[in-house]
């Protein structure tokens, strides 16, 4: 079972360093381009006057729920097209959610799905949109290690969920490497967008995904390396929660 501590998870080999490129992309599907963010020009009182007249008019509440929906469907949308190729995955990460639990908790289990959902979409993108075809490869020994990775890794103490002791679930937290730049960027990008992804499961669904990667790539991709080099901005500071 993958127990690894966080510090091994750096030494992670043969899996690509998600580009600027596919973090400029996704963000921009999730609704954070550029043109989303305000104005340098514009002064903080016409912006906050803006909003309060939203929130009155029911503007607000609309475009939130607008935002929620299009971020859904970036970090679920996968899921339908991984079910039309291999729904032993699909069957696998929903099973491996809820052993990992204990039970069966269509709540926490689909915020753990979306940063599952998210870290597979970044993978998909960066693989010029061929990862998830792909995966129909995947043999049933694959399927059942990448179910144990999610099912070992909320067990050991990562979510909410969890009854152990807080020091105990920071060790055992997945994280993304810092040399994933983008790909943290990515990650932090919905909780940006709506507050409803401000939870531990959906950062923990994606760092145990960003392992389950790992058996993945190797299956369908032996033998190659990181192509890109690393971001040449400095990394995130550990404060960012990963």
């Amino acid at each position: 079972m993958d127990q690894n501590p966080p510090e091994n998870e750096n030494q992670i080999k043969g899996l690509p360093l998600i580009t600027q490129e596919t973090r400029d992309k996704l963000l921009e599907e999730i609704g954070l381009g550029q043109e989303e963010q305000p104005s340098s020009l514009s002064h903080p009182n016409d912006q906050m006057m803006r909003e309060a007249l939203d929130l009155h008019s029911g503007k607000h509440y609309e475009r939130m729920m607008n935002k929620g929906q299009q971020v859904e469907k970036v970090t679920l949308g996968s899921f339908d097209d991984i079910a039309d190729v291999k729904p032993d995955l699909i069957r696998a990460l929903r099973d491996g959610i809820e052993v990992g639990l204990g039970f069966n908790e269509p709540l926490f289990s689909e915020r753990y799905a979306r940063g599952i959902g998210l870290v597979i979409k970044a993978f998909h993108v960066e693989s010029d949109y061929r990862l998830i075809s792909d995966m129909e490869r995947l043999t049933d020994e694959d399927i059942l290690k990448i179910k144990d990775v999610i099912s070992s890794g909320i067990k050991s103490g990562s979510g909410l969920s969890s009854s152990t002791d807080p020091f105990t679930r920071a060790l055992n937290r997945p994280r993304i490497p810092a040399s994933q730049q983008y790909l943290r960027e990515i990650i932090d990008g919905p909780p940006k967008a709506h507050p409803m992804f401000l939870d531990a499961e959906y950062k923990t669904g994606a760092g145990l995904m960003y392992r389950a990667m790992n058996i993945i790539w190797h299956r369908l991709y032996p033998g190659q390396n990181p192509s890109a080099p690393p971001p040449s901005t400095p990394s995130p500071s550990p404060s960012q929660g990963y």
